[in-house]
């Protein structure tokens, strides 16, 4: 509390950008959460039940369904498999 006493500007001023930078990353994280919201359980099972049956390029078009970062990642694990596959495949 001497600190506030001697230089109460300077504090008030941490103070301020310390509840804005905190409110914005609950704003942030909460619209996050919010908007990129997938059903995991269900997309999983789609997609081992397309990799188990060899539709790989089937898989790889249900993640192109949506914009959200987890399709995105699984997409590019499964194109990535893909190309092993077929670079493995005797011709």
């Amino acid at each position: 509390m001497s600190a506030f006493k001697e230089n109460p500007t300077f504090l008030s001023l941490n103070l301020v950008v310390s509840a804005i930078v905190i409110a914005l990353i609950v704003e942030r994280a909460s619209f996050q959460l919010g908007k990129y919201r997938v059903n995991s359980k269900e997309f999983f099972a789609q997609i081992k039940k397309l990799v188990t049956a060899g539709n790989i390029d089937r898989a790889i078009k249900l993640c192109d369904a949506g914009d959200y970062p987890t399709l995105q990642l699984v997409k590019a694990g499964l194109t990535h498999a893909n190309k092993d596959r077929t670079r493995s495949t005797p011709r």
